[in-house]
């Protein structure tokens, strides 16, 4: 029990604060489904951490909002307004803040940066924008495969239209 509790906090790089339970809110919730969250809170109520259990996105939303969750993090799956799209902004704003570059809204002063420094920050910028560069060629690729797929099944749909007439005329 113990052992195995210190093994698995020893193997995440992170001491978890607390535990979310968000439910599929589209399937009725089961009996079983119903109980776990309160056994869950028994135990790890134990050691300091919480579940999470409702019934509606609302009701997830205003328990992750005590929590200091905002509905912008959350996934807009269950209301919130957060998407994959938002990755690559994410992804950016990671970056700038880990290797010190101005945001977007900031004014760079490179004034006061040494030649080494200046050459630095080109180098990362230069990466962040090859970083993009990808991000869009992959999107403009799936875009362009959405529409080959769509062509394709036009095309098919066109075909046996045609044989169908064919057919008609040649009786």
């Amino acid at each position: 029990g113990r052992e195995r509790q210190a093994l698995v906090l020893r193997a995440f790089p992170y001491k978890p604060y607390a535990l979310h339970l968000i439910p599929n809110t589209d399937r009725p919730r089961s009996m079983l489904s119903k109980g776990i969250p309160h056994l869950l809170n028994l135990f790890l109520s134990v050691s300091g951490r919480f579940w999470h259990s409702c019934d509606n996105n609302s009701q997830i939303i205003e328990a992750l909002a005590e929590h200091g969750i905002t509905k912008e993090s959350l996934p807009t799956s269950i209301g919130g307004d957060w998407s994959y799209d938002n990755i690559a902004t994410w992804q950016e704003q990671r970056i700038r803040i880990e290797w010190n570059l101005p945001s977007h809204q900031e004014e760079s002063s490179t004034g006061e940066l040494t030649s080494e420094e200046r050459q630095e920050r080109k180098r990362r910028y230069n990466i962040l924008h090859a970083r993009r560069k990808r991000h869009k060629d992959r999107l403009s690729v799936q875009a362009m495969n959405q529409q080959i797929t769509g062509l394709n099944s036009e095309q098919d749909e066109l075909t046996s239209e045609k044989k169908t007439l064919r057919r008609a005329q040649c009786r």
